[in-house]
């Protein structure tokens, strides 16, 4: 849409370019676009300072859209406007309130990235000090727009003003010569505008100097404005006109002066016909049309300097309160950031603190409880040994040195022999169940050994897969469980099966070790599953994190599995 409006103002349709930039404002308030709202505000205060002439709606449509880009933070943008509103400011003679203009866009304007700006901005300082009678500084700061400049067509510009500061100092030979430089320059064009205004400054200065008092100059200029139809260049040859022939010739002063009044109402710019109105003044001193129409016309013109300054310093006023509550907001969202930031930081540190304390709290409960595992399973494990070697050293010795004493008596008969050697037999049994378990790499042998030691005659264990385990990997206390678990499960099956024949597969994969117990028996009864062995085989597993399982609905036998993660 922005493009669509340079494309009206292309064309002249300015109505259309002002209604769209409107339009424009009220988009960028729905979609809260601040940038697009700044070019369209300055749209429509260009097109009231430029081509519609209201000083007023200009200088407010300039001050919103500065709004926005102080919003958006667009420093260079905000510079440059202020430049415009100090050229407004200036055309309504309010030139200190221009200079404070200026000084502010200096504020905003970096060097090197806005140079031109910033040149420009200099120049005007120039031109308004001039205004103000503060020539040597006005000659200052368009030296200074001269040397930061990097346009030569804007330095011909920035030369111009600075020949009439020293006309204005009384420097009329400088001036002459500066200007006579100006019209040298192959950059400026015969019959354009600024060669035409170059031309009229150097024959005013020419005439101040009394170097040439021919009018020929004054009348070039004259025509090559005429011809460009430079209306505003008009005024200004002929007011300098009226003022040259005013001492020489009075109907030449007259001819000009009513083309200067008839030129400044069309412009609507009532201090050119105050000019002129001031020059017929000192032609008929007594002329009251002259003096009344002079009178009036300079009370207007106060009353609407006046009026414009007081709707500029409402504008202003506005402004500041925008700026503060900007600053405000600024302070007060860098305040709850600020906030918001302490309370995530507080935050993060509690909940690192909780994090810690309940990692800590963790890690302590699962060593503790790992200890007491531990502490637990090898306090069984040595009780369990010292009855072993009890049973060993204590029943199993004294039974055998009963049978060698009775072995020396010849009236000892053989069948309390076999009846001795039976218990001896059985102590051994008995002291191998609560032995030492090897573990690590000795554990395969110990399994093979217990699964010998229940196979006999009437019963053949198939074994597979023993081989193919790394028992190394799984530690004393799982390999402890696991052999006290399979021993429990084969007294079990010697004792209630009544099997012929019983499978024990071991296999590792990534869920751990599984140990597969079949056999052809007589299957377990439905309280079995709560008797005591069981419990003890599911105890040992659980204590280890491992599983023990009994496979429902098989049709004959018995199917278990041990599981070691």
């Amino acid at each position: 849409m922005l493009f669509q409006s340079f494309l009206y103002f292309e064309k002249s349709d300015y109505e259309s370019f002002v209604n769209l930039n409107k339009l424009l404002v009220q988009k960028s308030e729905q979609i809260s676009n601040e940038h697009l709202k700044a070019k369209a505000y300055f749209n429509i205060g260009y097109y009231y300072d430029e081509l519609n002439r209201k000083t007023d709606s200009a200088y407010y449509y300039y001050e919103l859209s500065n709004i926005s880009n102080l919003k958006i933070g667009d420093s260079s943008e905000i510079g440059a406007i202020k430049l415009n509103m100090a050229m407004l400011l200036r055309s309504n003679n309010d030139f200190f309130r221009a200079k404070e203009v200026l000084t502010e866009s200096l504020k905003f304007l970096k060097k090197e990235k806005d140079d031109r700006f910033l040149a420009s901005v200099y120049d005007q300082l120039g031109v308004n000090n001039r205004k103000l009678l503060n020539l040597s500084e006005a000659i200052s700061y368009h030296k200074k727009a001269i040397e930061i400049s990097d346009s030569q067509n804007d330095i011909l510009a920035y030369k111009n003003n600075l020949a009439v500061a020293h006309r204005e100092n009384g420097d009329y030979l400088k001036s002459i010569n500066l200007l006579n430089n100006i019209l040298s320059s192959k950059l400026l064009k015969k019959e354009s505008s600024r060669y035409a205004r170059i031309l009229n400054n150097l024959a005013y200065s020419q005439w101040k100097n009394e170097s040439n008092k021919r009018v020929d100059t004054f009348l070039e200029a004259l025509k090559i404005r005429k011809r460009r139809n430079d209306e505003s260049g008009l005024v200004s040859s002929y007011t300098n006109l009226a003022e040259y022939y005013l001492e020489q010739d009075a109907e030449k002063v007259k001819l000009y002066t009513d083309s200067l009044i008839l030129l400044s109402k069309k412009l609507k710019i009532p201090r050119a016909e105050i000019d002129a109105l001031q020059f017929l003044m000192k032609l008929e001193p007594n002329n009251l049309i002259v003096r009344n129409r002079y009178i009036d016309l300079k009370d207007s013109l106060y009353k609407n300097e006046l009026k414009v300054k007081t709707q500029f310093a409402y504008l202003e006023f506005q402004n500041k309160q925008e700026k503060e509550r900007l600053l405000a907001l600024e302070a007060e969202t860098a305040k709850q950031e600020n906030q918001l930031a302490q309370q995530k930081t507080q935050k993060v540190i509690f909940i690192s603190l909780i994090s810690t304390l309940l990692m800590a709290g963790g890690s302590l409960f699962f060593i503790l409880r790992q200890r007491h595992k531990k502490e637990k399973l090898k306090e069984i494990y040595n009780t369990e040994k010292r009855i072993s070697e009890e049973l060993h050293n204590g029943l199993a010795n004294d039974v055998f040195g009963l049978m060698t004493r009775i072995q020396s008596k010849k009236n000892t008969t053989e069948d309390v022999i076999d009846s001795l050697d039976t218990i001896y037999q059985t102590t051994r049994q008995i002291s191998h169940k609560n032995s030492a378990i090897k573990t690590g790499p000795e554990f395969k042998e110990e399994l093979a050994y217990l699964i010998n030691m229940y196979q006999d005659e009437n019963m053949t264990i198939v074994s597979k897969g023993l081989g193919s385990i790394d028992w190394t990997t799984l530690g004393d206390q799982k390999c402890i469980a696991l052999h006290r678990s399979l021993r429990e499960i084969l007294t079990n099956l010697r004792k209630h099966a009544n099997a012929t024949l019983v499978s024990i597969q071991f296999k590792k994969d990534e869920k751990g070790v599984h140990v597969t117990y079949i056999d052809n028996g007589v299957g377990l009864k439905d309280d079995a599953h709560h008797g005591i062995g069981l419990a003890h085989i599911k105890s040992r597993m659980q204590s280890v994190d491992g599983r023990f399982k009994i496979y429902q609905n098989v049709k004959t036998g018995t199917k278990m599995e041990l599981v070691l993660t």
